[in-house]
Formats: C-alpha cells, sequence, structure tokens
C-alpha cells in the first residue's frame, strides 16, 4: 500500500544534508514529506507519522534512547577474572543512571520512581513490534561500515530499527576481503538471514591474518551468501 509507505535512511552527519536534498529531487513529495532533524527535540510523533522518509544519523538516533534509557555497564555479573575482579554483562534499562547528575534530579523530582517517557520514535518502533503500526518500508544504512561494530551504542540502536524493516540496506566503501569479520557484523546490523551469516567464525578462515577479523575471507560463505 503505497499509503503506508515510510523509510528511514541512516547516514553520517556529514553526509545527512546531502541526502536530504538529493530526496527532495528524486522523489515527488512535499516538503514537510522528507523528515532531516538535527536534534532528538525535532522529532514529534506527528512528524514522525507525516514524514515518508526520515533521514538520521546513528549518534541521532543514540541521542533520542539516551532521553529516556542508560547503558548499565554492571547489569549482571557473569565471572570472576584471575586477579578477583568480577565481570559484568553490560545492558540498556529504562531511566537515567543513577549515578549521574541527570539520575539524581530525576530521582529527586520524581520520588515515585516514575521513569522518563519513551522517546517519539523508539515508541513509534515499539508500535511496529507489537503489531500497531506497519513496518517500516525500507532501510538504507549509508556508509554503515562507520557503526556495524555489534558492542557499539550505534550499531546497538541502529539494529533496533532494521529489526521491525521490510528492507534492508547497507552501503560501504571497505572491500569485505579487507577484514572479513566486517561482513557478519555488518549482516547482524541489517537482521540479514539467515542467521548463520550474522557470526564472525563464518566468514574468516581460521588460522589466518592476525588480530580480530583480520583473516582470509572465507570464499565459501562470500559465494553462498551472494546467490
Amino acid at each position: 500500500d503505497p499509503s503506508e509507505f515510510k523509510a528511514l535512511i541512516v547516514a553520517p552527519k556529514s553526509i545527512q544534508p546531502g541526502w536530504g536534498f538529493t530526496l527532495a529531487k528524486w522523489l515527488d513529495l512535499e516538503p514537510d514529506e522528507i523528515f532531516v532533524p538535527e536534534f532528538h527535540s525535532d522529532i514529534t510523533m506527528p512528524r514522525i507519522e507525516r514524514a515518508k522518509v526520515i533521514v538520521l544519523t546513528p549518534h541521532l538516533i543514540k541521542s533520542c534512547a539516551g532521553t529516556f534509557m542508560h547503558l548499565d555497564k554492571e547489569h549482571t555479573k557473569i565471572g570472576v577474572k584471575a586477579n578477583g575482579k568480577p565481570i559484568y554483562r553490560s545492558a540498556y534499562v529504562l531511566g537515567f543512571d543513577p549515578k549521574s547528575a541527570r539520575g539524581k534530579k530525576w530521582k529527586r523530582d520524581h520520588p515515585n520512581g516514575e521513569k522518563p517517557p519513551m522517546h517519539p520514535l523508539y515508541l513509534y518502533n515499539e508500535q511496529i513490534k507489537q503489531g500497531r503500526r506497519p513496518m517500516w518500508s525500507l532501510s538504507i544504512n549509508d556508509e554503515f561500515d562507520r557503526y556495524l561494530n555489534p558492542n557499539s551504542q550505534a550499531g546497538f540502536h541502529v539494529r533496533n530499527f532494521n529489526c521491525q524493516t521490510k528492507i534492508t540496506v547497507g552501503t560501504a566503501a571497505t572491500p569485505a576481503p579487507t577484514q572479513p569479520s566486517q561482513m557478519a557484523d555488518g549482516l547482524k546490523l541489517l537482521d540479514a538471514h539467515p542467521a548463520s551469516y550474522q557470526e564472525r567464525k563464518q566468514w574468516v578462515v581460521r588460522g589466518s591474518g592476525i588480530g580480530p577479523g583480520n583473516g582470509t575471507l572465507n570464499k565459501g560463505t562470500n559465494e553462498t551468501a551472494h546467490e
């Protein structure tokens, strides 16, 4: 249904405006149907609902998340190092970091334990997850080799939106043989299937290269993935 078409463009800050100008020339859309916000406060539910194409940056998506959640680096204890220090698994939790000035102020102002409201961009995506809105029609991740690290905050948040998208596309200037593990990271960011291709071990020939990801590209996986 063309009336339900809604696309996301994710691109670094340096080329975000260029996407806006190019789309305005390419597409027969009204000016307010191409939304290129600069700050998280620019993004409201009416603007999201009106837009057909929204051009975001990884940092902006992360900034939207920071308005209602934070990364708890000591969320779950999973082991102990040889020196006796604990090993933790990090996780995102609702609310502000209680140790931060922002978190302390929120606690003082909301003594009953209320959580900050979900940002409109995330609320819209959550409503997609719940089946209350159509999925994003298309997500183009431009220069995604800059933010595809699965351990980065930007990559984590961008993937949340790609997982609610019908078609995801990634563009990058880095050749796969340069760092084969990035193929797995990129496919994970795009939520590509089969899920086995999102595993680094599928793309690197073991025993080759020095350092993580700097090995020989597994040609068998590469050929099968492109069929």
